[in-house]
């Protein structure tokens, strides 16, 4: 895969039903940039080739700006939002210094239930946590 920091990649767990849902809802909306989504699940998915630490990019939502930087969690969830016109005032109204506080704390919660979230299909080099082994 090339490591192409033009683009907007967004980097998703395909194994997980909730997390795969999500990423097929974003397909279908119009954007102001084009998405590349790169599956972290697939055998083939090399986090260190995009400059990615292994065992972060699988425990929370990672997005790679244009520019190359790196948003994670929920900053990571505003930089998609930003990009959908029809998400873009939810971006907004959500990016406040009093409420970000309680997103990431949902959020923080549910990236450690999410490895024990059903599967969509087998992640091969994953346990049976869905966790990636190494």
């Amino acid at each position: 895969m090339a490591n192409d920091q033009s683009n907007f990649k967004i980097f998703y767990d395909g194994a997980c039903y909730l997390c795969s849902t999500e990423i097929d809802h974003y397909k279908k909306k119009k954007t102001t940039v084009p998405f590349e989504y790169i599956d972290i699940s697939t055998p083939d998915f090399k986090a260190a080739e995009f400059g990615l630490d292994h065992e972060k990019v699988n425990q929370e939502m990672h997005v790679q700006k244009e520019n190359g930087e790196i948003k994670t969690g929920v900053e990571a969830f505003f930089e998609i939002w930003r990009r959908i016109p029809s998400y873009q005032k939810c971006a907004w109204a959500l990016d406040r210094n009093w409420i970000k506080p309680v997103l990431k704390i949902g959020y923080f919660g549910f990236a450690r239930l999410r490895p024990y979230l059903p599967k969509r299909r087998p992640c091969e080099p994953c346990d049976s946590y869905g966790e990636k082994k190494t």
